[in-house]
């Protein structure tokens, strides 16, 4: 009797000798088998090895006693297992349609058609092909997105994102074109801002010379030249004649011309108060070069002062300490 091996994972003793059919084993010669990492089955019989290609089944877990493999000159062979009938079907073919569907299949049916899902989901494409993801119902991002229909939140007040954006978009349209103040969309400079001081207050004095100021006394200076100490002159080019000015009685510094000129005449058409003083300057705003004291007290009137002098920065009259008396400036 020869001695037992093992079979690694088996657990069963196997037997191997020589039979007559099998010269290739000596008759009585003690065999071992035993298995490989590389999963081949190997006998050893005295200093040679031979393997068996056998397959144990459920009924006969142990393997065929004497069986050698023909075909192997090296003595060396595969140890071959099969999945059982009828489980393979499961597994499938590597030639199975993709399952897309909640429908029958085989396990490579479905990992094909999670791989066409997945596929179609990437880059540019329909909704339809898309994964579709979506929040629990009972998320809390749920009711702080809100619904389509929750009205409008205009004040600082509690409210969902969806009422937020919809009272945005309220105010939005409400400062849309053509509309009252109420509904438009208020805009101010910080009480600190530099820009405040620049633009100056609705009470600053008027500058009309070359002074600092604020943009509001600039531009009250310019509305002063224009409409208000500079009156109009009608020119008088086209007949070679002269401009005039008709100063109104009273106290005021009246800018007759803010450029160089030709005074030709002052007009004095009343009188003035008996502490009046009138001095005519030759610059833009009343100060520097005096042209001359006129003696509007002690005048007769009407009478004509004639002049005839260029002057060259402007022409400026100034009545103070008392009214003076309404005159006429003729100048170019």
């Amino acid at each position: 009797m020869a001695e037992q091996g093992m079979v690694p994972g088996n657990g069963e003793p196997a037997m191997a000798k020589a039979t007559a059919a099998d010269p290739s084993l000596t008759e009585g010669t003690a065999a071992f088998l035993s298995m490989d990492l590389a999963g081949n089955l190997r006998v050893k019989v005295g200093s040679i090895s031979a393997s068996f290609d056998a397959t144990a089944t459920a009924a006969a877990p142990s393997y065929t006693e004497g069986t050698a493999n023909p075909v192997s000159q090296t003595l060396t062979g595969d140890l071959r297992t099969a999945v059982a009938d009828g489980k393979d079907v499961a597994l499938g073919a590597t030639t199975g349609a993709a399952v897309i569907t909640d429908a029958n299949g085989s396990v490579q049916q479905y990992l094909r058609g999670l791989v066409k899902r997945w596929a179609d989901a990437l880059g540019a494409g329909t909704a339809a092909a898309a994964l579709r993801t979506t929040l629990a119902s009972d998320d809390p991002a749920v009711s702080a997105l809100g619904a389509t229909t929750g009205t409008k939140v205009v004040t600082d007040a509690n409210g969902t994102i969806q009422q937020y954006l919809r009272g945005i978009i309220t105010f939005l349209a409400n400062a849309l074109g053509a509309g009252t103040a109420a509904a438009a969309n208020r805009v101010t400079l910080a009480s600190d801002d530099p820009a405040v001081a620049v633009l100056g207050a609705t009470t600053g004095t008027k500058v009309v010379t070359d002074a600092n100021g604020t943009l509001q006394q600039y531009l009250r200076g310019l509305v002063s030249l224009i409409s208000g100490t500079l009156s109009v002159a009608f020119a008088a080019s086209a007949t070679g004649g002269y401009s005039f000015l008709n100063i109104a009685a009273g106290q005021a510094t009246t800018v007759v011309k803010n450029a160089a000129g030709t005074l030709h005449s002052i007009t004095l058409n009343s009188a003035a108060t008996a502490t009046n003083t009138t001095i005519v300057y030759d610059h833009p705003s009343g100060v520097g070069t005096v042209i001359g004291r006129p003696n509007v007290v002690a005048a007769t009137v009407p009478t004509t002062l004639l002049f005839d002098l260029a002057f060259a920065n402007g022409l400026t009259i100034i009545t103070a300490t008392a009214n003076g008396g309404d005159m006429t400036v003729c100048y170019k």
